[in-house]
């Protein structure tokens, strides 16, 4: 006999987030904008990772913004955009003494977002809000671990290149080019 409550579990467990392993088994190619809503975290960090893995995928940068919190001062809401949200402040374009050149503009106004909030009942942070919309073209897959937000080296991988280095043997990266 079918148990409702059984597919509820079996669908919560596809959708429940608990570390890099689980993100690493998401396939974002496959999953649709009102499908992200169902994702829910074990933490915030957990949470930013799952969008910046989405973003990497994607082929954009995302980073921390605005945060909300509670009368206790703890975090309840956290909001997720993409590298070119919004734009720079009007202040930093008429400086006068200026002491050098401003920094190329790199915000185009990108609408897309990522919203979590946090449920007192489960005690996980779900997903409130998910837009995709890319104002903007996005980078070249080959191009996309150069932006700052993904330029991260795994643990394991800068372990194994100083043991390399300490033992006087050439990264095969550089024998390659």
């Amino acid at each position: 006999m079918f148990d409702g409550n059984d597919f509820l579990h079996q669908m919560d467990e596809v959708y429940r987030i608990d570390d890099i392993e689980n993100i690493a088994m998401v396939d974002f190619l496959n999953i649709g904008a009102h499908e992200m809503e169902y994702f829910h975290f074990s933490n915030l960090q957990i949470a930013f990772d799952f969008y910046n893995h989405y973003a990497k995928f994607v082929s954009f940068g995302a980073r921390k913004s605005k945060t909300w919190k509670n009368s206790k001062g703890e975090y309840v809401k956290q909001l997720f955009v993409c590298s070119c949200e919004g734009f720079r402040p009007e202040k930093y374009y008429n400086m006068e003494n200026r002491k050098r050149e401003p920094k190329s503009e790199t915000r185009c106004g990108c609408l897309a977002r990522f919203v979590v909030r946090f449920a007192a009942y489960t005690g996980r942070w779900h997903v409130a809000l998910f837009v995709e919309s890319q104002k903007h073209d996005c980078l070249d897959p080959m191009l996309v671990g150069f932006l700052p937000t993904h330029r991260k080296m795994a643990e394991a991988d800068a372990s194994k290149m100083n043991n390399m280095k300490d033992a006087d043997i050439s990264n095969p990266i550089y024998m390659l080019c």
